[in-house]
């Protein structure tokens, strides 16, 4: 069971630096398709594949944000379940993101 961490966008961009990291944008896909982080992979939360998780996680640490970080605290427990000593919820998802000045893909 992994422990649940929280990082800031900032953080996030230091970290990557030091270690793989991998976003993971929990929003349904018409969500994702309006606006994403470039290097997030979509996995909405509504389809969410354990096993495909854990096969992420043994190559990258996982980062799950949603568009204000909500769905992704409230679902916490179901990150947890993933086969990895860490995981991490991106503060404020992708609002913080924005907040922190850092760019998104917008699509029109």
């Amino acid at each position: 069971m992994a422990k649940i961490f929280e990082i800031t966008a900032n953080q996030f961009v230091n970290l990557a630096k030091e270690q793989p990291l991998q976003l993971i944008d929990i929003r349904e896909p018409n969500e994702y398709a309006s606006e994403n982080i470039a290097s997030a992979l979509s996995m909405p939360l509504s389809q969410l594949d354990i096993n495909q998780l854990n096969a992420l996680a043994q190559e990258k640490t996982l980062v799950f944000h949603c568009l204000s970080g909500m769905r992704t605290f409230n679902n916490a427990s179901r990150f947890a379940e993933v086969n990895a000593a860490e995981i991490f919820i991106l503060t404020g998802g992708l609002n913080g993101w924005k907040r922190s000045g850092l760019v998104t893909v917008v699509n029109p």
